[in-house]
């Protein structure tokens, strides 16, 4: 049975635990070592959890743990509504994106494909501008999104909140998660770029959406980059 992942670090013999703010690891360390790393867990309608809940684990070197890790994550957020954010961290090469799409292809195959929406983001193509995110989610779950519309809504001091509640909430109307894969994660979370995360994960707090986010990155410094207001959601 996957290993379910909570702030509480886990008391399991197989995961060696790491301090919140470790480090990253020496050059000697194995090119397909994974750090799974929990950002936030939330529970739909539980309290808020704070950046003193961080908690972070090494896994055996390959990518299968860390995989089934996931796919126990993301399968409480489709059959049982629960909303998280999780990290996934290591070096170039080590199987950060193949462990993420087979959690993913494991949750579709247990849940069912149409209970789920996934929509893919990369921190080098959608890490600027929030109207180009926006637009880009609007098009993978097919919902339709004028472009000078999506413009206009980010420019408005807050309105991309809107805009992405709105798509949520389409999803959660029709019975589907949508889970979110942010890889280069870090290019998110760059100074003035943080509307996106920030409202991802405001939009975790709400009752009419269900979600998982999952950041994918080699850097292993990544929390301590992000604004006061993303690590407090």
């Amino acid at each position: 049975m996957p290993a379910s992942l909570s702030p509480s670090p886990l008391k399991k013999s197989r995961p060696c635990l790491m301090p919140p703010s470790s480090s990253s690891p020496s050059s000697s360390s194995p090119p397909s070592l994974l750090a799974l790393r929990v950002l936030f867990h939330r529970i739909s309608g539980g309290a808020p959890s704070s950046s003193a809940d961080f908690g972070a684990f090494t896994m055996a070197p390959t990518a299968e743990q860390p995989a089934t890790q996931l796919f126990g994550l993301l399968r409480a957020c489709v059959e049982q509504g629960h909303n998280h954010s999780v990290l996934v961290v290591g070096p170039k090469g080590a199987g950060k994106t193949k462990a993420v799409e087979h959690a993913v292809a494991q949750t579709a195959a247990a849940c069912g494909a149409s209970k789920m929406r996934v929509v893919r983001l990369s921190g080098l193509l959608h890490g600027g501008a929030e109207g180009t995110a926006l637009r880009e989610i609007a098009n993978q779950l097919g919902a339709d999104c004028d472009e000078e519309a999506c413009e206009e809504a980010t420019a408005a001091g807050g309105d991309g909140a809107r805009v992405l509640g709105a798509l949520l909430r389409h999803e959660y109307a029709n019975k589907r998660t949508s889970i979110f894969v942010l890889d280069d994660f870090h290019l998110f979370a760059t100074k003035s770029r943080q509307g996106l995360l920030y409202n991802l994960l405001d939009a975790m707090q709400s009752d009419q959406a269900c979600l998982a986010v999952v950041g994918v990155t080699p850097r292993h410094d990544v929390v301590e980059s992000m604004e006061k207001r993303v690590r407090s959601r």
